[in-house]
């Protein structure tokens, strides 16, 4: 029986992290969400968000005031400023560095319109789901698609669907089908329990 409820545990944690992270989805432009296979999704995931506080930003720079980040946070090549309205509309590019208020951009990249204090600026973080048939195992990527780390185990069945006819239209809705470790020492089977949920990107 606690190898049953543990199993749930697992799943219903998973599913409620799934939901949590994709309802942060952004959806447009550099802001993809993706479902390349149907046991896999990949999205950029809101972290931040803002108005550029200066008129004067540089070519590879966009400024917010009202920030007090942790130096070079988002450092590293796997998050993006992405302009989701304003002048500058669209754009979207990797930072290399911040300061407690400036975003730079990673090497070699530069606006093509510089924002002003109309844009609004999303920061976002590739990241993905995927289920491995290899080991029925659920995984997580926070690293634009690069180490997976385990989310959760046991589980037989992970699937992804947007939009009709399965879902509603911008929906994403998740399946997922969880066994039991063992198998149960009466009927000598496993025990399986399947979830379902909803996730609607905000942005």
């Amino acid at each position: 029986q606690a190898n049953v409820v543990h199993m749930q545990a697992d799943a219903k944690a998973a599913m409620d992290f799934m939901v949590r992270e994709l309802r942060m989805a952004a959806t447009t432009a550099c802001a993809d969400l993706s479902i390349p296979t149907s046991n896999t999704i990949t999205f950029s995931r809101a972290e931040d968000y803002g108005y550029s506080s200066s008129n004067t930003n540089a070519a590879t720079t966009l400024r917010d005031s009202s920030k007090a980040w942790t130096v070079n946070k988002f450092a590293g090549g796997t998050y993006f400023v992405w302009i989701k309205s304003g002048i500058g509309q669209y754009e979207c590019h990797a930072i290399g560095s911040n300061s407690t208020n400036t975003l730079t951009l990673a090497g070699g990249e530069t606006w093509t319109t510089i924002p002003d204090t109309t844009s609004l600026y999303f920061i976002v973080r590739k990241k993905a789901f995927t289920w491995l048939a290899a080991d029925n195992t659920v995984r997580f990527s926070n690293n634009n698609g690069g180490t997976y780390s385990l989310l959760t185990p046991n589980v037989t069945v992970l699937s992804f669907s947007q939009g009709p006819p399965s879902c509603a239209v911008s929906t994403i809705c998740i399946a997922l089908n969880a066994r039991s470790k063992d198998q149960d020492p009466n009927t000598h089977q496993y025990r399986t329990y399947a979830l379902t949920d909803t996730a609607n990107p905000r942005n």
